[in-house]
């Protein structure tokens, strides 16, 4: 098992170095600068009342041509007071349904929206003014099906929020890496934009699928699209602030994933679909399980040296006195020098990795005992995670009488 997971750790580094060089030897486009089309920001609410004004002000704060916005709020059939603070905002349009679900939400609003670009943006997140003017232009090129900007964590305070406020950092650089060479295949909602025509000629988002955005990326790329960010372009999102909470979101996530890699099984290995089929789509399933070996491996090493120290200390009587030579890291974990190396060269990688996102988000270092907790033990959250969507997805619930 030890060799196996040596051999499986000098892969993932290789793929690692690999992806990076490739990308960065891709060519940069040119963006150029078209005059201002047409928008449609259209915000899916169901009781949001405690975080949609802030997300409306910050929509009526952007910098573009004011009468080139169409702003529509869709109430899924929320129970709070969304509508009623909806309707102090005399310039923005309020369309009401019975509940059924984010994508029900932003179909209703693709159906009423006329404007040449469809812009959604959860009613839990808000944007810099400049960040529509600056995603537009991408535009520019006909194969371009939707833009994405980066996101970051709004006003992170808790222990949870700032975790992920490393998470998402981490996550617009490797987009926009992704991006540079046609293998970016995620749409958050947190503020993407897209051409309508070409989400109606697709038939809008899907019902009935836990992660809609992914799905929409998905088959974007399957009819050929690209799907770039601009990630000086940044809205700002509120996280789950809790352990309890934040697991149920990833949990759904992938099971998201899950579904919408077997929904797409197709586009796997397949070359019309460039590096995302070859390359880029197929090593982010092997991450997951090369993950899941990684962190399950060091926790039973870690299960088994702590059992072993307990059992000595208990064997003495527990006196304490006699535990003059604490072990030393290197054997209280005994791994194998094969494995030191990738492990030592792969931090050095996270590191730097970390430095480049920090800088392309012109963000300042901040928060480093939560740093050290995110690269240390995150990836189990991400594993236990996945792993439970994994059962879930294996064996679903019965439903109930």
């Amino acid at each position: 098992m030890e060799y196996v997971l040596i051999a499986l750790s000098y892969i993932g580094l290789f793929l690692t170095v690999f992806w990076l060089q490739v990308v960065y030897l891709s060519s940069q486009r040119t963006i150029q600068r078209p005059s201002f089309p047409s928008v449609s920001i259209v915000i899916p609410a169901h009781n949001e009342e405690h975080t949609i004004a802030d997300t409306l002000r910050s929509v009526l704060a952007m910098q573009y041509p004011r009468k080139k916005i169409e702003i529509l709020v869709v109430n899924d059939g929320s129970t709070d007071r969304t509508a009623e603070i909806v309707r102090t905002f005399p310039s923005v349009r309020l369309l009401s349904q019975p509940q059924a679900g984010k994508a029900a939400a932003l179909n209703a609003g693709l159906r009423h929206c006329r404007n040449k670009l469809f812009v959604c943006l959860d009613a839990d997140s808000t944007a810099q003014p400049d960040t529509l003017q600056r995603i537009v232009p991408h535009f520019a090129d006909s194969s371009v099906g939707a833009v994405i900007c980066a996101i970051k964590v709004r006003q992170p305070s808790l222990f949870v929020e700032k975790l992920q406020w490393f998470e998402y950092l981490m996550s617009a650089f490797a987009r926009k890496l992704m991006a540079k060479i046609n293998v970016l295949f995620m749409t958050p909602g947190a503020f993407s934009v897209y051409r309508t025509g070409v989400l109606r000629t697709l038939g809008g988002f899907a019902l009935n699928n836990l992660t809609e955005d992914f799905e929409m990326a998905l088959r974007l790329h399957k009819h050929h699209y690209k799907i770039l960010i601009e990630t000086d372009g940044v809205s700002y999102t509120v996280v789950p602030p809790t352990l309890r909470k934040l697991f149920k979101q990833r949990v759904r996530w992938y099971r998201g994933f899950i579904d919408n890699t077997l929904k797409y099984k197709e586009m796997l290995f397949n070359n019309t679909y460039g590096m995302l089929g070859t390359f880029q789509f197929p090593v982010a399933i092997l991450s997951m399980f090369l993950t899941v070996l990684a962190v399950s491996f060091v926790g039973v090493r870690l299960f088994k040296q702590a059992s072993l120290f307990l059992a000595d200390l208990f064997s003495m009587g527990l006196d304490y006195f006699r535990l003059y030579e604490f072990p030393r890291l290197s054997s209280f974990l005994r791994i194998d020098a094969l494995l030191w190396f990738p492990t030592i060269i792969g931090l050095a990688l996270v590191l730097f990795l970390f430095y480049k996102a920090h800088k392309t988000a012109h963000e300042r270092f901040k928060y480093g005992p939560v740093f050290v907790v995110y690269v240390l033990y995150y990836s189990v959250l991400h594993v236990i995670s996945f792993l439970t969507a994994l059962f879930k997805e294996l064996f679903p619930p019965q439903p109930q009488w």
